[in-house]
């Protein structure tokens, strides 16, 4: 069964934030969609039956949250 609360989080090194706790915890990468400069517009990470959402910071509605 999924997880039924998804967490969504924003990170001033995207890319850092994935690599992380895939090496350090064993999460595995679900899905990263690139954006321009090296930053990151979308990562999905897994670790069993959970998954959190995260990228980059981008000044947008959703980081201004």
């Amino acid at each position: 069964k999924k997880a039924e609360i998804i967490p969504a989080l924003r990170y001033r090194d995207g890319l850092a934030a994935i690599e992380w706790p895939c090496s350090t915890f064993g999460f595995e990468k679900h899905l990263v969609v690139p954006a321009t400069d090296g930053v990151v517009a979308h990562g999905q990470l897994t670790l069993g039956n959970s998954t959190s959402m995260l990228g980059s910071v981008a000044d947008s509605e959703f980081d201004r949250l």
